[in-house]
């Protein structure tokens, strides 16, 4: 499958798939090793969908592994499972004359069908408030206005208040929802562990933002990667849907600042505003 592979997906909505991330779920939860490894490997595969659209994938294996952070051969045994599962198309085109395949793969990346049918079933667990809430039901958090803050230079408007705050720790979710941002799934990081360098680079060309390598370093130094990760899916998302007309890097690292903040991290770095 290592030479030149295109990769495409049937349904281009988001950057992955949510009925295939539960679908995953439900079926490999109880697995931990299995269910860690398969989505894995399928966050690369939607990655590597984004990265690599208008061209094709040379070593398309050890390319999965290098996202997903596992080896070229583990890489290969859970495309294979999740070609089994019906969730990744793999085609060569024959030539119908010499009765021979091209060096030449397609790879698609499929849905579920019919799998709205969970929309509405209850979330786990309760709010605050003793309701029972679902998936469609807004949820109590303040959240900032985004047509009025995000719009704006983020630099400028998200700032943490120069009151003295006490700190309570807050989760990422509760944070998130006050920039307006959703938590997406969790994005698992298996595999060895990643470098320290390896992170910050990959923040920088995320956000587009190589002049702020150093400051990347330090937070890929001080935060959880589940954590850096699940913040950047989140800005991306809201980058793709246009209510960020200025920087990326700095709502960025304004979130990873209010993280930080309410765990009492010293990141060791201080941006233009900060007292």
């Amino acid at each position: 499958m290592d030479n030149q592979v295109r990769i495409f997906r049937k349904n281009p909505i988001a950057w992955w798939d949510k009925n295939v991330m539960r679908f995953l779920r439900d079926k490999y939860g109880q697995d931990k090793k299995t269910f860690l490894l398969i989505r894995s490997v399928y966050l690369a595969l939607c990655e590597i969908e984004s990265d690599f659209n208008s061209r094709p994938v040379n070593f398309f294996t050890k390319t999965v592994g290098t996202y997903a952070g596992l080896s070229r051969e583990a890489a290969g045994k859970y495309i294979n499972l999740l070609i089994k599962e019906g969730l990744i198309k793999k085609t060569q085109n024959k030539n119908p004359i010499t009765n021979s395949f091209s060096s030449g793969t397609v790879v698609e990346i499929l849905g579920l069908e019919n799998a709205d049918n969970k929309a509405n079933e209850p979330l786990s667990g309760y709010p605050s408030s003793g309701v029972l809430r679902h998936r469609d039901t807004p949820t109590t958090l303040k959240k900032l206005s985004i047509n009025k803050k995000i719009i704006n230079n983020v630099n400028e408007d998200l700032q943490i208040s120069n009151k003295e705050e006490k700190r309570t720790v807050e989760s990422l979710r509760d944070i998130l929802s006050q920039y307006g941002l959703k938590k997406p799934d969790k994005l698992d990081q298996s595999g060895s562990v990643t470098q320290r360098d390896y992170v910050a680079q990959e923040i920088a060309d995320k956000l587009g933002d190589s002049k702020s390598l150093g400051c990347y370093r330090k937070i890929a130094d001080k935060i959880p990667q589940n954590v850096i990760f699940e913040i950047l899916a989140s800005v991306k998302d809201v980058a793709l849907s246009g209510k960020i007309r200025q920087s990326r890097g700095a709502l960025f690292v304004e979130i990873i600042k209010k993280y930080a903040h309410v765990r009492g991290i010293e990141l060791g770095f201080k941006m233009k505003g900060d007292r």
